[in-house]
């Protein structure tokens, strides 16, 4: 009678341990390299929001810098009665509407935002029409 060593008889046990041990770390690896990569999307995906953010928030505080500026030269303008004033008031006036612009095409994918620009847009309208009068009763005045 031949006896087999049990280190022999060992072999095809350890064979499909190590087969089933090499699979199940195969697909440990697979899982996180699938959750690594949705997070590293979600990521990206975080930061162009944050950049789209500070763009849109880039242009609200120019639009305010042209309206202060609008306000300024109109404020000149009118006291002094200074032709650069109004000139200067015409192009915060244009930078102005630019910047409401891009606020228009920053924020054409999201309603909220959209309709808020559109308020803005309204008052930023009202603004320049009741400036606009000032300047028109000015010089009516001065005729």
């Amino acid at each position: 009678m031949t006896t087999v060593p049990v280190h022999n008889a060992l072999r095809p046990f350890q064979r499909r341990a190590a087969l089933i041990a090499f699979f199940s770390g195969t697909l440990v690896f697979a899982a996180i390299a699938i959750l690594a990569s949705r997070s590293l999307r979600r990521i990206e995906s975080d930061t162009a929001a944050v950049d789209h953010t500070r763009i849109v928030l880039a242009h609200l505080m120019a639009a305010r810098r042209q309206v202060d500026a609008a306000e300024g030269s109109w404020s000149g303008y009118v006291i002094t009665d200074d032709r650069s004033e109004r000139d200067r008031y015409g192009r915060a006036e244009r930078a102005m509407r630019e910047e409401v612009e891009s606020l228009r095409t920053l924020t054409k994918d999201n309603a909220g935002q959209r309709s808020d620009v559109d308020l803005l847009s309204g008052d930023v309208d009202a603004w320049r029409a009741t400036l606009r009068a000032f300047v028109a009763d000015h010089r009516a005045a001065d005729r």
